[in-house]
């Protein structure tokens, strides 16, 4: 192969760049590269000489674009960009690339390509990209939480909203009815079935949820062998190869429930990953807790103010018929549905007063 007339193919300063270099001539016929270039593609110098850009680097997907670009280039113009290359194994590097022409005597003899692998870098913005997208999922769900006024709102933005902004094909949030047994107050799926299985379960069940709420840990079970295994139940209602996610609600060291998540398929979770669900799994813990001491609030209010209108309507009159008839009207709704007040007269017991949130049922009741 005829070298351009100027170009020393043992130039060492080449050598001593750390990026890659490769010369090729007009054709896209190697006649030059240095020791990175080797590092970078794989093959040996002796490979890399003689043999031509395009079917030995250019992969079949990027040919009409490396074709495009040597005709810039060729033409005197530079070219810098990222670009798609193919290695000795086969195996595909995104390199940033600047090909220059290389002249002599005033014409383009050939084409000087400089390219550093850019590749962990690219993996490294997807990365960037993908924690952006879900601190926003989060940011979203999060104020969707904060604004929830019941818990029903909580339930949906959980089981819809989070589901949706992870991927998942099924969601549950359940909380704890008592010390013992767990309620199913939300789901999402195609398999009702699941729904109407768990709608009260108790905490000693062999399930991920129930796990996650009597450890206080996240449990993460990836595939249909490790599934059958470890949560043989659950298994039996669900055969098939899924990743099962729960993630327990916590406020301090009080369990309020789990939140459960199931993806098609197994499904690496790394640590990033597992990071943001346990903090949406956090956010939903005090929304609910939040919730609840309003609740809590508004019952204790509501049950001062009976005591106090019970009190003055006691002390407002001497016929205790009237007065208790009062008191039964204060009950409803504020302490129950209904209310019914009886007394001893003359050994026998006798309703005084009763009152009903519907009025027609009244009747019924005396």
């Amino acid at each position: 192969m005829t070298l351009p007339p100027s170009w020393r193919s043992d130039t060492a300063l080449l050598d001593a760049l750390g990026a890659a270099v490769i010369g090729a001539d007009l054709t896209g016929t190697i006649f030059y590269c240095n020791a990175v270039a080797e590092a970078l593609y794989g093959y040996t110098q002796d490979q890399l000489r003689g043999s031509s850009v395009m079917d030995l680097l250019v992969p079949t997907g990027g040919m009409a674009a490396a074709q495009e670009i040597m005709r810039q280039v060729t033409a005197g113009q530079r070219w810098t960009g990222e670009f798609l290359v193919r290695t000795a194994s086969g195996a595909e590097k995104l390199v940033q690339i600047t090909d220059s022409p290389l002249y002599d005597a005033g014409e383009v003899v050939g084409v000087l390509g400089v390219a550093e692998d850019v590749t962990d870098l690219e993996a490294a913005r997807a990365g960037i990209l993908q924690l952006t997208t879900r601190l926003n999922r989060l940011a979203k769900v999060t104020a969707e939480l904060a604004a929830a006024h019941d818990l029903e709102g909580v339930t949906e933005t959980v089981v819809s909203h989070a589901a949706d902004a992870v991927g998942a094909n099924l969601a549950s949030l359940s909380l704890l009815e008592d010390e013992h047994n767990v309620r199913l107050v939300g789901f999402r799926g195609d398999d009702r079935s699941l729904s109407t299985a768990y709608e009260r379960y108790s905490l000693s069940n062999q399930t991920p949820s129930a796990e996650a709420i009597r450890t206080g840990k996240a449990v993460v079970v990836e595939g249909a062998a490790a599934i059958k295994e470890r949560f043989p139940e659950t298994y039996e209602r669900v055969p098939e190869e899924r990743t099962f996610i729960a993630l327990p609600l916590v406020v301090g060291e009080r369990p309020l429930g789990a939140m459960g998540l199931s993806f098609p398929g197994p499904r690496h979770v790394d640590d990033q990953e597992l990071e943001f669900l346990s903090t949406l799994a956090d956010a939903t813990a005090q929304a609910i807790d939040r919730l609840q001491a309003l609740a809590d609030a508004a019952d204790r209010s509501a049950k001062l103010s009976f005591l106090a209108g019970a009190a003055a309507e006691l002390a407002s009159s001497l016929d205790y018929r009237s007065t208790l008839a009062n008191v039964a009207r204060l009950a409803v709704p504020t302490l129950a549905d209904w209310c019914a007040v009886q007394v001893v007269e003359d050994g026998n017991l006798t309703t005084l007063a009763v009152a009903h949130v519907d009025p027609a049922k009244v009747v019924l009741a005396q």
